[in-house]
């Protein structure tokens, strides 16, 4: 990852014991390095270049809640509440021969691609937040006696 902007972010409470949380206009920059081979008969083809890939205006929003059970809080998160939104989307490729007639195909298929990566969003916080779903009851609500 090359850069990284939070933008803004907002915390509103919809309902008793539920969170919204909003980060809009975050900012993503990566850099692959990429090698790619062919064989063709008896020779091989060889290609290697960089790839660098730009997010910008990136929305997500989810909603969290805070409960008890058992007089101990819990944290959960509220599935089917995300929202994943990224405004624009550029990739390009860098250091080969052959970048133009690349970059010429990516562009054909940027909306493609930024489709694709916005579809892909909400599920990876879904698995990153059910997976680490303990660590964040420890963490976020480990100290707070909540009343309910």
């Amino acid at each position: 990852m090359e850069s990284f902007n939070l933008g803004t972010t907002s915390i509103k409470q919809p309902k008793a014991c539920q969170y919204r949380i909003c980060v809009k206009g975050a900012y993503l920059r990566v850099r692959a390095d990429w090698k790619a081979w062919k064989k063709i008969l008896f020779f091989t083809l060889r290609k290697s270049g960089s790839l660098r890939a730009t997010g910008s205006r990136i929305d997500l929003c989810l909603t969290i809640g805070l409960g008890t059970t058992g007089g101990r809080p819990y944290f959960s998160y509220v599935r089917k509440s995300c929202y994943a939104n990224i405004g624009k989307f550029d990739a390009k490729v860098y250091n080969t021969a052959f970048k133009w007639i690349v970059n010429l195909i990516i562009n054909l298929f940027e909306k493609k691609i930024r489709d694709k990566l916005e579809d892909a969003i909400c599920p990876a916080v879904d698995t990153a937040l059910t997976k680490n779903a303990a660590k964040l009851n420890k963490l976020l609500v480990g100290n707070l006696h909540l009343r309910g």
